[in-house]
């Protein structure tokens, strides 16, 4: 790699291979940044970073996998590919999108733009403009879709090409 930069005021036993201008610093302890360029670990003990640029993880046991300017600030979530995402909460998971955020614990989205998840145990698949803030509550697809209650599906128009014979 190239002009990549390891430095802790403890212990690092992390790892850079290759990529330039990638940081491990701070309290990041046995963490990993595989390629991409300036991406950071500044507080990430067990995190990883594989690829992409501009990425930051600045909390424990998270991995980004590619993308652009994706951030994890809190523990044990993950995120793969898209742009401009962020997930600033315990547990959670964002694939693909961009400009998205999670805050709700035990949350995540994947794919789209723009959308909010704050509600815990929660999540948007697709769609734009959606925000889901109640517990148990998903949005599929649409556009601006807005959850008003808990334990809760929002689809904008929902086909069913074949109902079962089961009692409805």
């Amino acid at each position: 790699g190239l002009s990549n930069t390891i430095s802790s005021t403890s212990p690092n036993y992390g790892f850079i291979g290759g990529g330039r201008i990638n940081v491990i610093s701070g309290t990041a302890r046995h963490g990993v940044i595989l390629g991409g360029e300036s991406n950071k670990l500044t507080a990430g003990n067990h995190s990883a970073i594989v690829g992409g640029t501009s990425n930051v993880i600045s909390n424990f046991r998270s991995f980004i996998g590619g993308g652009e300017n994706n951030s994890i600030s809190w523990n044990h979530s993950g995120l793969i590919g898209g742009r401009y995402n962020t997930i600033h909460a315990l547990y959670s998971f964002q694939g693909g999108g961009y400009s998205s955020d999670v805050t709700g614990w035990y949350a995540g989205i994947i794919g789209g733009i723009d959308n909010n998840v704050t509600g815990y145990y929660s999540g948007i698949f697709g769609g734009r403009n959606n925000t889901v803030t109640h517990t148990n509550s998903i949005a599929l697809g649409g556009s601006g879709l807005t959850s008003t209650a808990d334990d809760t599906v929002y689809v904008p128009n929902l086909n069913i090409g074949i109902i079962g014979s089961g009692t409805s």
